[in-house]
């Protein structure tokens, strides 16, 4: 009866120890590009050398697994990439909806932007802490989860026509504003969608940024 505890955690650790593979399905299922839709405007093209990749990335850095009497501790870190398309996606979508403003498409008419993305932010760091307490006839789950952003510019370049003219082109970056989440007591599944729901809304804003920070060289004032 002595070893019915330590047989309980080591159980619980089997049954909660995850694999790179694994992960990498969680991520898949939430960052897909198919699920983005939006309406285009005709008046900006954009383009970057991450469209056409579909394929996301995920890495087990480190595992710890301290086993002692009176608790387990499992420690996972995870190096995650996102997919280039689903990148490429969410940025449009948030400069699109932004060009979709009455004001803009007047601005816009007989003008012509070309957008290149030279760089989106897309990896992060995961942080994953779980273990139980033993105290007696109870067990204390402690757990926790992290996201730390490896990076946090996007960058992009522009060229911009009036009546088929070229007659401004130049570079813009933009913080996307993305910071550590920490979220304790939270399966590692309801986590990562609350991340990718963040992660979405962000660069979305971005989009957003870039094209009217763009929009402000050419000469528009936001009312």
């Amino acid at each position: 009866m002595k070893n019915v505890p330590i047989l309980l955690l080591v159980l619980i650790f089997f049954s909660g120890c995850r694999t790179a593979k694994q992960y990498n399905e969680m991520i898949d299922f939430y960052a897909d590009a198919k699920e983005i839709s939006y309406s285009e405007n005709g008046n900006i093209r954009i383009k970057s050398p991450y469209q056409s990749s579909k394929i996301n990335k995920v890495a087990k850095t480190k595992t710890l697994f301290l086993p002692l009497v009176v608790y387990y501790l499992l420690q996972e870190n995870y190096d995650i990439e996102l997919n280039g398309k689903y990148k490429h996606e969410l940025i449009c979508e948030g400069i699109h909806q932004a060009a979709s403003k009455p004001e803009v498409e007047l601005f816009l008419k007989n003008k012509f932007i070309q957008i290149e993305l030279t760089s989106i932010p897309g990896k992060f760091e995961y942080y994953n802490q779980g273990g139980f307490i033993y105290a007696g006839f109870f067990i204390i789950d402690i757990n926790e989860n992290q996201m730390s952003p490896y990076e946090n510019i996007l960058k992009a370049s522009y060229i911009a026509e009036e009546n088929k003219e070229q007659f401004l082109s130049s570079e813009i970056t933009v913080d996307c504003l993305f910071t550590k989440i920490i979220i304790p007591k939270m399966t590692t599944n309801e986590f990562t969608y609350i991340f990718n729901n963040q992660y979405k809304r962000k660069l979305n804003t971005a989009g957003g940024k870039l094209l009217f920070e763009i929009l402000a060289e050419m000469g528009y004032k936001k009312e």
